[in-house]
């Protein structure tokens, strides 16, 4: 897989604080139809060392 990288102002890395969790919702989309893709966007965020909060009961 290619790995791409974003430039960020000097401004924008120096002011930004990462999130412990965040909120992950699963619309039907990602749960019938793109399920790899839902997964890679759980990966992704995990690989940050953000932690994961899926609310089941919105699904």
């Amino acid at each position: 897989m290619k790995k791409t990288s974003i430039s960020c102002s000097k401004e924008m890395t120096e002011n930004f604080n990462k999130s412990d969790a965040v909120y992950y919702f699963g619309t039907f989309l990602v749960d019938l139809i793109y399920p790899k893709a839902g997964m890679t966007g759980i990966e992704l965020i995990q690989s940050e060392g953000v932690g994961l909060i899926f609310p089941y009961n919105k699904i």
